[in-house]
């Protein structure tokens, strides 16, 4: 072998030792140029996510601001924004980008709050790319649209959150101002009024402008500015004081105030919270009582003196006596004429209710024949429409009779009732498809939840009827177009319970005992609603009579419940 042959198997050896050298660098090349594209898209969903919590918490902007917002940077944290369209779905609203389209290539996650789906965020591609995970989209993308859609539960559940503290202030400042104790929040250190109520600047006839620009001092009639001074730093030393003093008004009139106090820290600064009370009126009684007592007290023991006091005592204890016993004499008498007076009334008023009913339905009767007869008769459809009208009116005035005859006779106590074993089941059914049409028509949903085992019950099943249909008319008036009304029954405690919830306008609390008065009716809006105030009150009658009892639970703007429960008495 020469010299040659000896050289060239080394530098083969070198020479395939740099081929693989080449190769592992290559692979080397394109490793490292994956992991950077996968860094770059890690980093692209991190920014996605950052930027989701810096919209979220920034102030200002409304939640469909939000939302929007959202939703026109989420195409950027996917592999190709540049054919990517986003949405956005909460509670049925669509926030979409400028660029969406449906699409056949899309991903999507469900938006959830305490267990509720409440919408959907959804990623789209323009064009079909290559499968790779899920159809054209990297698992780590889904990954991506799940934390999307945990983030916005968050930030919904949040504003949720927001919206409940924000009426739970404005309610607690109507309570506030509705109390008619003084209420303020002083600065410690300078006596400035911070914040108070309506009666604290009132009840000192100021208005809240100038009560703002006022300080404790400004109001004290009894101590200086300095002495003022020294008393909130005790105050601040003690946590608390309670002490009576004396506050000028606008017009220079001196009131005694009662004063209760205490210090509290907000933010790190001291104040006092103030409530103080006018006692200028409870002093002046104060000061005649004592007066008063005083004089008493002279009489007895100028009369102490006299030998024949107890003579006198005696003598007056008896006429007293006999003045009391005349006085019950007088009042049995009085009793016995305003007994008499009432029967006599219950009996005009019975009297009146059938000549009134009698003459009411002594025209409605031929009037609801002739109609009824016409409305089969006519053809002509303009003139049919009237008849429908006239034959609905006369209906509609025929119902609202027999209930003011019902409820005279209830008041009376001539109420007539008729018990048998009645299926409750059957019965709320049959109330639902008698009132379905209504509702339909009205666009309200109307939804009946029964208990799953039947119950037949011993009642008068025409007169709780009559009950069902005034609760389910009244909440089918009150409840807006599109409302939700439900019927429910169940048993608890003995009782079959009733129950009819909307959520319509709800009733005020002022209003909510006098709804069951005759002739009571809601206003709304600032006008009156059709009826007589009827229903309600004849609904009492008959629930009453079944041993039951009747009642509302309602919030003014947050819809109504009206109850109603009798005895069980099942028969198999």
């Amino acid at each position: 072998m020469g010299y040659q042959d000896k050289t060239k198997e080394p530098l083969t050896g070198e020479l395939v030792e740099l081929r693989k050298q080449v190769v592992e660098l290559k692979v080397s090349d394109i490793s490292y140029r994956q992991l950077q594209h996968e860094l770059n898209e890690r980093n692209k969903e991190l920014r996605c996510l950052y930027a989701i919590t810096s919209i979220a918490d920034r102030l200002g902007s409304t939640p469909d601001e939000l939302f929007q917002e959202i939703a026109n940077i989420l195409p950027s944290a996917w592999q190709y924004p540049d054919i990517t369209c986003a949405k956005i779905v909460v509670n049925n609203k669509e926030f979409k980008t400028g660029n969406y389209r449906r699409t056949k290539w899309k991903q999507s996650s469900d938006i959830e709050v305490a267990g509720k789906q409440l919408g959907l965020v959804e990623i789209s591609y323009f064009e079909d790319k290559i499968e790779i995970d899920e159809g054209p989209f990297l698992k780590q993308e889904r990954s991506l649209i799940n934390a999307v859609a945990e983030h916005l539960s968050r930030i919904i559940e949040r504003l949720q959150i927001m919206e409940l503290f924000r009426s739970s202030k404005e309610r607690y400042q109507v309570i506030l101002n509705q109390t008619l104790e003084s209420i303020v929040l002083v600065d410690a250190e300078t006596g400035a009024l911070i914040e108070f109520n309506t009666a604290a600047h009132k009840n000192l006839g100021y208005s809240r402008k100038e009560f703002k620009k006022l300080k404790i001092p400004d109001l004290e009639a009894a101590e200086s500015a300095e002495k003022v001074s020294e008393h909130l730093k005790r105050v601040l030393k003690k946590g608390f004081a309670i002490f009576t003093t004396k506050h000028r008004t606008k017009s220079g009139e001196i009131r005694d105030i009662h004063v209760n106090t205490k210090a509290i820290q907000i933010g790190g600064k001291n104040f006092t919270l103030t409530i103080s009370r006018d006692i200028s009126e409870r002093k002046q009684a104060e000061k005649e009582l004592n007066e008063y007592r005083g004089h008493l007290e002279h009489l007895i023991e100028s009369r102490t003196a006299r030998l024949k006091e107890t003579n006198i005592k005696l003598k007056g204890a008896v006429a007293k006596r006999r003045q009391a016993e005349q006085n019950t004499k007088l009042l049995y008498k009085s009793e016995k004429i305003l007994r008499k007076q009432l029967e006599q009334e219950i009996k005009r008023r019975a009297d009146f209710a059938r000549g009134l009913i009698h003459e009411l339905k002594t025209p409605l009767t031929p009037m609801l024949g002739a109609s009824a007869l016409l409305l089969d008769r006519v053809k002509d459809e303009s003139l049919k429409r009237i008849a429908i009208n006239i034959n609905r009116g006369a209906q509609n005035l025929n119902k609202r009779v027999n209930d003011l005859m019902d409820l005279a006779r209830g008041e009376l106590g001539m109420l007539e009732f008729q018990y048998r074993a009645v299926d409750v089941s059957s019965l709320l059914h049959e109330v639902v498809d008698f009132l379905n049409p209504s509702a339909v028509i009205k666009k309200q949903s109307l939804n009946l939840e029964l208990p799953n085992s039947p119950l037949i019950i011993r009642m008068d099943e025409d007169r709780i009827r009559q009950v069902i249909l005034n609760l389910l008319n009244n909440a089918m008036k009150f409840t807006k177009i599109g409302g939700i009304i439900n019927l429910r029954a169940h048993t608890t405690d003995g009782n079959l319970m009733i129950e009819v919830e909307d959520n319509g306008f709800g009733i005020a609390e002022k209003d909510k005992q006098r709804l069951f008065e005759p002739y009571f009716t809601l206003e709304k809006d600032g006008e009156h609603r059709d009826g007589l105030g009827l229903g309600l009150p004849l609904s009492k009658i008959i629930v009453d009579h079944h041993g039951g009892r009747i009642w509302v639970e309602s919030e003014k703007g947050k819809g109504s419940v009206f109850k109603f429960c009798v005895p069980l008495e099942v028969t198999q």
